[in-house]
């Protein structure tokens, strides 16, 4: 027994052992020697003293210098001062922080569970720092934690932070942000960051685009103003079993915003441009946790959150606009607009009692205020739209009791316990349950709200629950307070077993004053309560209208005799009190729902309410559109028929009638609750003459269709009634080779569409479809145009599609057609016609015949030979001579060949004689090829001396006119003029002869003398 008693005393202390360590070696941290951070390779600015008040730093050693100051906890003034304590630090350069990890300034301390904050005034003069890594479980951020400082103009470009930590992570390093991990009772402004956050740990983490935690600690107010942030964040905090928080901090500026017991926190003018996927953390576009005042801020982006049974909320703004610390708060949400696309998905694990469990979204808010109402100011002209969507899940067992739990959305806050005034919301929301004693809220400004009114608010967009059971409204899902002065155009959409549908509150246990709705509404499920403004009413509906459809379609009825499972009315679905302080009322209201209050088996329909306790409830004063059909005579349910122009509503006070044609409009009211002239913006404008049906008539036409369709492209047939203000579509097609004449609605000449106001005519007229013909007659000739009738066409007459046209194109006299075109292209004379055609014509002038062309030159050959005894000019060879052109030639005889006679003839058949003038041979009118013979050349006979002349040689002598010729023995004799003529032939003359000839010079051939001789007269 003492064995067994000292074994379990030494596994004890084995685990005290074990734990001890575990926690030291997750609570103390190593300085970080590593030479890849910046801190590693500080350098002092030169000439640096603890003197100095005003410092200037331009490099990134310099600026790792001012960490390893502070986190060194080294001094940085004469009188002992750290952390740069009443010290200024400007930037005067861009920084790159690449290639090596930063070192946050203030990061930790000497233990690492106490900070060292910096003190000082660090000025970035709007230079930016570019590439700041962080890899770190302490504060982390440019700045790890500043206090009673001040942070401005800076810009951070490619931060990237890389957080982490575990359970014992002290609560001094649980923060990040870009800019500083924690900001006390300081000043950040004028800085803006770009980049992403990513954590993952076992400890519940403030991270912020700007500042992880920005918290006024004394009197000294927290402000941050003026800055933004574009990035992600990335958050996933893994529970474990060893304690911590169940949930952790995610805002796009930062993390929280916290107020003392003296003063709150400050976010102004600030905007943030986001892309959150987070795991076990709340989340705020802005902020998280709200002690203070947010005013003219935004944001942008898209916000994926998971929880697992945590309290927390989620908004686009805040996640918690939470209680006050002190008895006169000024904390405030103002002039802030978010367009966050927004996915909560809310794990529940166990029944739940307390409203502080409950998952909560909002487009502002995911909680507004959870404290005492009266002291917390409202959310006021705000404005959302996005997507904001709820889903409650399990993973439990079918048999596990989650009982209580709920999810609740609202285009402006999810839960609400202070007033939310003057907002407006065109967000999609939507909540969803599947999971057994839940319940599904959304309201197009508040799912659930309480203690304080909502006024002066618009909700527009669509809103759609799915749950086991359902609240939605226009409004509020559930409004345990006052709505004053508002109205919804929403849409709404409920699905499920239980489903309290209205057009301004699902379900409504308090006042709703002075607000109407339009949208439609559709409930479908096992149970319905639907109603124009209420689902089901247990206190007062006074003055208000509706004119949306409403529709309640009841499925699964077991039983044919079963009770009513559905009430539908143009007001309240029920209308029932449940105590004595709960009257259950409705008082001086207008159903005008017009467009139907449509329900099937097993749905009680009426026109006011569809059931009223007559025992504790009344409805009075109401009135109903006479178009809105009854099922019975029960004039509590059904009200009386509205005549048109006289409105029950029991004072003007709050509504603007300056326009009889149409429904009155509404007017703010004050911070006192009192009526102002200043309308609501975006209010619709509704004519009453589209409060009833009318009838469309339209006739087949001859040679068309005639077809008409509403806006949701419903076709529309001749003698069905439209509602007023219905937009009709009128087609009117025409048959083939036919055309659209006009369409006339009750008479006139109409377009295509048409807004109803009236019973409407409609008719359309055809004819055979007709194109214009245009020409005009141009420059140098005339165009004339006939059908295959033989009718002349005008210019700009109309003629039948499939026409034949003759086309004739004329031209001026000297002048001829270049062609015809017809719509810009070539045309033959003839066209048929199939569209608007244009006839045109060019012609040009005809030219003056041109004379026949020269002929090319001709050119012969003269061939000049070479004779012996004698010299040619020009010199002997061939020669290119024009055509009938002369050739001309010089001969010389030599000397020793000068007593010769020469003759030349040509191959033509021609003598050639020297004209007389200069003795030249002249080869007249070339006209073919020609070779010249030149003959009769002959050497000289060698002189003999004394040789007696005889007295029979041949002789040939002139005298005058008369040639005298002597042979001494017969010969032939040849008489030639020079130009190579054959002038006389005496054969074989012998002896004298005399003949005359005419003045001249001869050539004459006797045997074989020649001879040349000369006459006279």
């Amino acid at each position: 027994m003492m064995m067994k008693k000292n074994l379990h005393l030494i596994s004890y202390r084995l685990l005290i052992t074990i734990a001890f360590l575990c926690f030291f070696s997750k609570g103390i941290k190593a300085e970080d020697t590593s030479p890849d951070t910046w801190e590693n390779l500080a350098s002092a600015p030169a000439n640096w003293s603890t003197s100095f008040t005003e410092i200037s730093i331009s490099s990134a050693t310099e600026l790792a210098w001012v960490a390893k100051m502070v986190n060194d906890d080294t001094q940085t003034g004469d009188s002992g001062e750290k952390g740069f304590e009443g010290v200024t630090i400007t930037l005067t350069q861009d920084i790159d922080l690449v290639d090596h990890n930063w070192i946050p300034i203030g990061e930790k301390g000497a233990d690492y569970r106490s900070s060292r904050p910096f003190k000082g005034n660090f000025d970035g003069g709007d230079h930016t720092i570019s590439n700041m890594k962080i890899v770190s479980d302490c504060s982390a951020g440019l700045f790890g934690q500043i206090d009673h400082a001040t942070i401005k103009n800076i810009k951070l470009t490619n931060c990237c932070i890389e957080k982490s930590s575990n359970t014992y992570t002290p609560n001094k390093n649980i923060y990040a942000g870009c800019i500083t991990g924690a900001s006390y009772s300081s000043t950040i402004e004028n800085c803006h960051a770009q980049g992403a956050i990513n954590y993952t740990g076992e400890a519940a983490v403030y991270v912020g685009g700007i500042t992880g935690k920005n918290a006024s600690e004394d009197d000294t107010q927290a402000i941050i103003k003026n800055c933004s942030f574009e990035g992600k964040f990335d958050y996933n905090l893994t529970l474990t079993d060893l304690g911590g928080s169940k949930s952790g901090w995610v805002g796009g500026i930062a993390g929280t915003n916290n107020a003392s017991t003296q003063t709150s926190g400050s976010i102004t003018n600030c905007h943030a441009k986001i892309a959150a996927k987070v795991i076990q953390a709340e989340v705020g576009g802005i902020t998280t946790s709200n002690r203070g005042v947010i005013k003219e801020c935004s944001t942008e982006g898209s916000i994926n959150v998971t929880l697992d049974g945590t309290t927390s909320g989620v908004g686009g703004i805040v996640s918690e606009n939470t209680k006050p610390l002190h008895s006169n708060p000024t904390y405030t949400i103002e002039n802030c607009t978010s367009s966050c696309d927004i996915t909560f998905v809310y794990k529940t694990k166990k029944s739940l009692q307390s409203t502080g469990y409950y998952a909560k979204v909002g487009g502002i808010a995911g909680t507004h205020n959870m404290g005492n109402a009266q002291k917390c100011p409202p959310i006021t002209d705000c404005t959302t739209s996005g997507t904001i969507s709820i889903e409650l899940i399990t993973d439990q067992p079918a048999e596990t009791d989650l009982s209580g739990n709920l999810c609740t959305v609202g285009g402006i806050a999810g839960y609400s316990k202070a007033a939310i005034l003057n907002c407006k919301s065109s967000a999609k929301v939507s909540a969803t349950t599947e999971i057994p004693d839940t319940e599904a809220y959304a309201g197009g400004i508040a799912g659930i709200f309480e203690k304080v009114p909502i006024s002066n608010c618009v909700a527009s967009g669509t809103i759609t629950t799915n749950g086991v059971v359902s609240y939605s409204g226009g409004i509020a899902g559930q409004c345990s307070y006052t709505i004053k002065n508002s109205f919804s155009t929403a849409n709404i959409i409920s699905t499920g077993n239980n489903n309290t549908v209205g057009g301004i509150a699902g379900y409504n246990t308090h006042y709703i004053q002075n607000c109407y709705s339009t949208g439609d509404i559709t409930s479908t499920g096992e149970i319905n309560c639907a109603g124009g403004i209420a689902g089901y009413n247990q206190y007062e509906i006074l003055n208000c209208y509706a004119t949306g459809k409403v529709t309640a379609n009841c499925i699964q009825i077991t039983k044919a005799n079963e009770d009513p499972r559905g009430y539908v009315g143009g007001i309240a679905g029920i209308n029932k009190g449940s105590r004595a302080n709960s009257k259950g009322s409705v008082v001086n209201s207008l159903a005008l729902n017009t467009g139907g209050i449509t329900y099937n088996d097993g749905t009680t329909p009426g026109r006011i309410v569809g059931f009223q306790d007559e025992s504790v409830a009344t409805v009075t004063n109401n009135f109903a559109h006479k178009e809105i059909p009854t099922v019975n005579d029960a004039a509590v349910e059904n009200g009386t028929d509205w005549d048109g122009s006289t409105y029950p509503f029991a004072s003007s006070d709050a509504w603007d009638f300056s326009n009889p044609a149409q429904l009155p409009s509404l007017k703010k009211i004050d911070e006192s609750g009192y009526c102002t002239q200043e309308k609501i913006e975006g209010q619709p404008i509704i004519p009453i003459a589209s409060l009833q049906d009318y009838t469309i008539t339209f006739d087949a036409p001859e040679n068309g269709l005639l077809t008409v369709t509403d806006q949701s492209s419903n076709p529309i047939q001749s003698g069905d009634k439209v509602q007023g203000g219905t937009v009709l579509t009128i087609t009117a097609t025409p048959e083939d080779t036919y055309q659209l004449d006009g369409i006339m609605v009750n008479g006139s000449f109409s377009g295509t569409t048409l807004t109803v106001l009236e019973d409407i005519i409609i008719s359309a007229t055809f004819s055979k479809k007709q194109y214009t013909v245009k020409f005009s007659n141009p420059e140098h000739g005339t165009i004339t145009v006939v059908d295959q009738a033989s009718n002349t066409i005008k210019t700009n007459d109309q003629v039948p599609e499939g026409s034949v046209l003759t086309i004739t194109a004329t031209p001026e006299d000297n002048y001829k057609l270049d062609g015809i075109m017809v719509n810009g292209s070539s045309s033959e004379t003839t066209l048929t016609v199939l569209e608007d055609v244009t006839i045109s014509a060019t012609f040009s002038k005809i030219p003056k015949p041109e004379p026949d062309p020269t002929p090319p030159t001709v050119y012969h050959t003269v061939t000049l030979p070479a004779v012996e005894g004698a010299t040619t000019d020009p010199v002997a060879g061939e020669y290119e001579v024009e055509a009938w052109n002369s050739f001309r030639f010089y001969l010389t005889l030599d000397e020793a060949y000068d007593q010769s006679s020469p003759i030349v003839t040509t191959d033509r058949g021609e003598t050639i004689t020297p004209r007389a003038s200069d003795g030249a041979y002249i080869i007249k009118y070339v006209r073919q090829p020609i070779v010249i013979h030149i003959d009769g050349i002959v050497r000289n006979a060698d002189p003999v001396a004394n040789e007696t002349i005889s007295t029979n040689e041949t002789t040939v002598r002139a005298e005058g006119a008369y040639l005298h010729l002597h042979t001494s023995k017969p010969e032939t004799v040849f008489i030639y003029t020079f130009y190579g003529a054959l002038l006389k032939r005496y054969p074989a003359l012998s002896g004298d002869k005399t003949v005359r000839l005419p003045q001249g010079n001869y050539i004459i051939i006797a045997g074989e003398k020649r001879f040349k001789i000369q006459t006279g007269k």
